[in-house]
């Protein structure tokens, strides 16, 4: 492969600007799996990112949302995954 042909390993800044917005937009429409499934990919793939940082904060408050409704499973696999 040439090194115009080579892909970056990080992706750009956009992509996970998008990636934020889509998981947000799940969550909004209460598809909570698939927003949890897309947070976690930004917290553990782009831990450095401001996006990840944001993930961190929405996967938090969907944890303590699980709790408040009786998810105690629910929120200790999301407080577990975050450690």
């Amino acid at each position: 492969m040439s090194a115009e042909q080579t892909v970056s390993a990080e992706p750009r800044p956009e992509v996970l600007v998008r990636l934020m917005e889509m998981a947000d937009r799940y969550r909004a429409a209460n598809e909570i799996r698939q927003a949890i499934e897309i947070y976690f990919e930004l917290v553990e793939d782009h831990e450095d990112s401001p996006q990840a940082k944001q993930a961190r904060r929405c996967l938090m408050e969907i944890a303590v949302e699980y709790e408040r409704v009786g998810g105690r499973r629910q929120a200790r696999g999301i407080y577990e995954r975050l450690l």
